[in-house]
């Protein structure tokens, strides 16, 4: 399985066996030069998608050549892209079912330890519903990676961007200088590490003052 054993990942519990997945990845990411393989804990297949990236997708399977649905498709790339956040939409949309994106260590007992750092449900990416953040960021691009799509950090009276794909920090400014102007709903999340339910959502305009008052209490907060 080679490319497997790479630090970064998407999963998801996919309800289709790898022949649906291929036919539904292949449709929605033009793959191709598809080969499959298994043995006696996984199957998987690889693949060759644009601009020469390498898939890997792989999933137990009962021990029988049957497909375990409960167990984790796995989906390695290489190199690493660079845009996960519209990517792993992609995937999640494709596949009709969530999918996270983070760090995967396999280890002895024959399954993966994940760290998760995004998570998505199937539904319109944020390129198709773009946010204020979005238009914020619109024409920025990470110095690091390249990447396009930013989630915007509140820190004590800071406002900083991040880039969604490295984590790495972009241009920053005061919190109230943006948060006055914020047009429509904020979604706030705790920053750490995992995206789970947010803590406040209202209307920007609205409800930025709370935000100022929560990172003033010492919480660092991610705003989409």
């Amino acid at each position: 399985m080679s490319g497997a054993f790479q630090s970064q990942k998407f999963w998801g519990q996919a309800q289709f066996s790898l022949q649906e997945v291929k036919r539904l990845l292949s449709d929605s990411f033009g793959l191709g030069q598809f080969a499959f393989d298994y043995e006696n804990v996984f199957e998987w297949f690889e693949a060759q998608g644009a601009e020469g990236s390498h898939w890997n997708v792989s999933r137990k399977h009962d021990g029988d050549g049957q497909p375990s649905f409960d167990e984790y498709l796995i989906i390695a790339i290489s190199p690493v892209p660079k845009n996960t956040v519209e990517l792993g939409q992609k995937i999640s949309n494709a596949l009709s079912c969530t999918v996270s994106f983070g760090e995967g260590a396999y280890d002895k007992n024959d399954s993966w330890k994940f760290v998760e750092r995004q998570k998505f449900v199937p539904g319109p990416s944020r390129s198709q519903t773009a946010t204020f953040i979005d238009k914020l960021s619109d024409g920025l691009r990470c110095d690091k990676c390249g990447g396009t799509v930013f989630d915007g950090i509140v820190s004590g009276l800071s406002f900083s961007f991040r880039c969604c794909s490295c984590h790495s920090p972009g241009p920053a400014t005061s919190w109230s200088a943006v948060g006055p102007k914020w047009e429509g709903t904020i979604k706030v999340y705790r920053d750490e590490g995992v995206i789970d339910a947010p803590v406040l959502e209202g209307e920007g305009k609205e409800i930025w003052q709370e935000i100022r008052q929560l990172s003033l209490g010492g919480k660092r907060l991610l705003l989409r």
